[in-house]
């Protein structure tokens, strides 16, 4: 999960001819407990997309095919980033005339929707990446940040990839039923591109730990899993000069975060809070240039059945490389 920014670009795009052509049904979801009447929040739109489709929450943005193209280049960069090519997509997408009330999987790796009014099957077919075949990905789109967090019940929440069907905690009925989905990116239609490059990185940090035979019960910490993702957005924004978010928090003014922090702690302590994303994408960082990126993610299955072996190993190679003792003072002690 990544808290959006306090700045962001905003896109001014004209209409597209495409909308009307993308754009399924609109959908009014009746539910157990929710009043038969249409309200605006509970609707959402259905569009196609490269890796699987867009939901669009209340209304279908005017820069509807900016956006889906800003999403298929943010995705596209982070697998390559980590010298991986990107999924293959389908070869078709079936358009049903009349959209389902939900996503719900009925077998993998394809999510199967069915028409209440007519009980046919539609689906979204499978991707194809490195010889597997695996579940496409819905992305949930917002107008604005605004209502986001309102209909969300959260008023810090920011863009977010999840895997599984898990709802989120209060949110809304219909909200719930699209997380039939088992790949679900969240986020608004004016999200930073930086920002949607870090959630579709914890998009290809999911797909390479299952395809390696990582067990999904067992993740990696998550210092390793944001660092993943935040090492990703931020050689992303190193490269785009108009980004002044990367300027005020380069890799100097993170590492000198960084020894601070590590002149207390240690990884095998844990990592709490918001410092999963700095430490981790510190750490991470290392690795890369220790390992090389491919090198690194071989042995990301590794973090997730013996992490402390793994800290243990390479932790004090970390506090060296920084200019600090191998073993934290505090915990140590002066060994003589």
């Amino acid at each position: 999960m990544k808290h959006n920014e306090n700045q962001r670009p905003r896109f001014g795009v004209a209409p597209s001819p495409r909308v009307a052509a993308l754009c399924i049904a609109l959908v009014a979801l009746t539910l157990v407990g929710v009043s038969g009447r249409a309200d605006e929040d509970d609707t959402y739109y259905l569009t196609a997309w490269r890796y699987g489709a867009i939901a669009w929450v209340q209304t279908v943005s005017l820069g509807v095919a900016f956006f889906t193209d800003r999403l298929t280049w943010a995705a596209d960069y982070a697998f390559t980033f980590w010298g991986l090519d990107a999924p293959t997509p389908p070869a078709s997408w079936e358009y049903p005339e009349e959209n389902p009330s939900k996503f719900s999987m009925t077998g993998l790796p394809q999510i199967r929707k069915k028409d209440p009014s007519t009980g046919e099957m539609w689906r979204l077919d499978p991707l194809l990446w490195r010889g597997e075949q695996i579940y496409p990905l819905l992305v949930i789109a917002f107008r604005n940040q605004e209502t986001m967090r309102s209909l969300l019940h959260d008023p810090w929440v920011g863009a977010m990839f999840t895997a599984g069907a898990a709802a989120i905690s209060g949110a809304e009925l219909w909200l719930r039923t699209l997380l039939g989905c088992p790949r679900i990116v969240l986020c608004d239609v004016i999200e930073s591109t930086a920002t949607l490059v870090h959630e579709f990185a914890h998009w290809l940090f999911f797909e390479w730990y299952k395809l390696r035979g990582g067990a999904i019960s067992t993740p990696p910490p998550r210092f390793i899993r944001e660092g993943v993702a935040e090492v990703t957005e931020a050689r992303f924004r190193s490269a785009d000069r108009r980004d002044t978010a990367a300027l005020f928090w380069s890799a100097d003014r993170r590492d000198d975060y960084v020894r601070e922090w590590l002149e207390s702690n240690r990884l095998a302590d844990g990592v709490s809070g918001h410092d999963d994303y700095v430490i981790g994408e510190g750490f991470v960082r290392y690795l890369v240039e220790l390992l090389t990126p491919l090198g690194f993610l071989e042995t990301l299955p590794d973090w997730g059945s013996r992490p402390a072996e793994l800290i243990a190993l390479y932790e004090p190679g970390w506090r060296a490389s920084l200019g600090l003792p191998r073993e934290c003072g505090t915990d140590q002690g002066d060994a003589e």
